[in-house]
């Protein structure tokens, strides 16, 4: 049946008869077909159809450009009142035609055209200004403007195309929309394009289908590479980078416990692409749990939970003698206990490296021993114990760090977290952060350098310290915690560096999702409010997090972090 109802469309169409195509279609869904089924495998097949007759010079005539098209529409957007699940939208696009040309037919095939290949469409009608084409474009989030002008003047006029591409490089936006131009002027000069600087044009309503197709799918393959570093030049591509640290929750994505999804490289790095793409956040990590540092000291028990992350249960140092015994591995690339992790990573960098951020979680000298014999045994060495003790201590933690990182960094992370929630006054004062905490950052990190490196205070606040940090060490990326003002935290850090605004994530447990929305909202352009140096951070994200707020945070994110 489906063949004989392709035959009869195709007929219909290539003759401009629309009451019989319509008919046509209304017989096949009498008889069974599925609009699904009408819209992918005829309809579509169809323009496909008209557009390869144009390109193998096949005489058709402008009415059978006008009506296939319009036919298309038509069926098209009846069909979709009847798809069991909406289908996904493939691109938007804004167009009219240019300022002072009152033409219409050209655009309106174009349109007939785009509408059938699930691209949204905004006509701005006739004789539009350049800055409504470029407003109009930016408020829907559209890939491309078309611009169609069927005279001489007001297809090289200064108002028309020409003026858009202006507004559009003075705005920063000539790699997030692509200018599209036709019409008659453009058909009779093959170069007319790029006088007035368009991104590309198109000879007839029909051909402009694929142009434009191509130039969406250009601006969408920006990556989330791409947007980190525009970010950290205060630049918008699309939107800001949204970072989601989902970790625990990869265990009930492929349906396993905790412990047996921890127990393998290849379980974290499929999650990790899995969320994903589900989620569409910017990131993926490779870190399997904090007491995987442990374990490269020599840790034998890890306690593992049902519904949250793994914890340390057997400290290594019971003892302050324990210290002088402690051993620091010699290349921590080749060490059992991070077989699984190198493993990860080379699976997450084989298949979205240089376009995703691969992050990775280093735990920092001042805060490792917290990790390796309590925090409760930590701070009274830290501040009581015996300096030389004390001292000692850090030493061996900083030696792991500076072999850590670089085994990271060789492994294929680019995102360095430099986690420190030492390196906050809301753990020690403010003298001995002055004193101790910073002398051991620098430590840290001058080997490898600040590549890639982000100070990160573990859900701690930032903003007493971050000053400080820029100046004597010059890290370029910072992570407040949650409970730091953010529009505090970009002022203080004003274009020295990129700042992450963190949302409260263990809020989300109980959250609506428009309450989600709401706060995501707050966040973003509390950021913005003081410059495009922004990316949107998570901290904790608890393992029973609702996935329709984690959509919802992340699709926000998105919309308020857009220019």
């Amino acid at each position: 049946m489906l063949d004989e109802v392709i035959k009869s469309y195709n007929e219909a169409v290539m003759d401009t008869d629309r009451t019989r195509a319509l008919q046509v279609v209304a017989d096949a869904i009498e008889q069974g077909l599925t609009p699904e089924d009408i819209v992918f495998k005829v309809v579509i097949p169809g323009m496909d159809l008209m557009v390869k007759a144009l390109s193998e010079g096949f005489d058709t005539n402008l009415a059978q450009h006008f009506m296939t098209s319009q036919i298309a529409a038509d069926v098209t957007e009846k069909m979709l009142l009847l798809f069991k699940v909406p289908p996904e939208i493939t691109g938007r696009v804004v167009i009219g035609t240019a300022a002072g040309d009152l033409h219409t037919l050209g655009k309106r095939i174009v349109i007939g055209c785009l509408k059938a290949q699930m691209i949204e469409v905004t006509d701005l009608g006739v004789n539009v200004p350049a800055e409504r084409f470029v407003d109009e474009a930016v408020a829907r989030g559209a890939q491309v403007i078309g611009v169609s002008a069927m005279m001489v003047h007001t297809a090289r006029g200064e108002n028309g195309a020409l003026k858009v591409r202006k507004i559009l490089k003075a705005r920063g936006l000539e790699r997030k929309i692509k200018l599209v131009v036709g019409g008659a002027p453009f058909r009779y000069d093959a170069d007319l394009y790029k006088l007035v600087q368009a991104d590309a044009w198109a000879e007839n309503g029909v051909s402009a289908l694929k142009v434009i197709m191509d130039c969406i799918a250009e601006v969408k393959a920006i990556t989330s590479m791409d947007r980190l570093l525009a970010a950290a030049n205060g630049k918008i591509l699309d939107h800001i980078p949204v970072f989601c640290n989902l970790l625990d929750q990869g265990a009930r994505e492929l349906g396993l416990s905790i412990e047996e999804y921890f127990s393998k490289g290849e379980h974290v790095a499929e999650a990790q692409l899995k969320m994903l793409e589900k989620f569409g956040h910017d990131n993926v990590w490779s870190l399997f749990y904090v007491g995987r540092e442990a374990e490269l000291f020599g840790c034998k028990k890890i306690r593992y939970a049902t519904d949250g992350p793994p914890n340390v249960e057997d400290y290594i140092i019971q003892s302050y003698e324990d210290i002088a015994n402690l051993q620091v591995p010699d290349d921590i690339s080749t060490h059992p206990a991070f077989a699984e992790t190198a493993k990860c990573l080379e699976i997450l960098k084989r298949e979205v490296g240089g376009k995703v951020p691969i992050c990775a979680y280093l735990t920092a000298s001042m805060s490792l021993p917290a990790i390796l014999m309590s925090m409760e045994k930590w701070m009274e060495l830290l501040m009581i114990g015996d300096p030389a003790v004390r001292d000692m201590l850090l030493e061996k933690c900083s030696d792991f760090f500076r072999k850590e990182i670089e085994a990271y960094r060789r492994a294929g992370a680019d995102v360095l977290v430099y986690a420190d929630p030492y390196g906050s006054t809301d753990i020690i004062p403010m003298k001995l952060f002055k004193e101790l905490s910073l002398k051991w950052i620098k430590r840290d990190l001058e080997p490898g350098g600040l590549d890639g490196v982000v100070y990160y205070v573990g859900g701690a606040r930032l903003n007493s310290v971050v000053d400080e940090v820029i100046r004597e060490v010059g890290i370029t990326t910072y992570y407040p915690g949650p409970l730091d003002n953010i529009t505090d935290s970009m002022r203080l850090i004003g274009d020295r560096a990129l700042c992450a605004g963190v949302i409260n994530d263990i809020k989300l447990l109980d959250w609506t999702p428009d309450e989600v929305r709401s706060e995501v909202k707050r966040i973003v352009q509390g950021g913005l409010a003081e410059g495009k140096k922004l990316f949107f951070g998570t901290v904790v994200m608890p393992y029973g997090i609702p996935e329709e707020n984690i959509k919802a945070m992340i699709a926000a994110a998105k919309e308020y972090g857009r220019i």
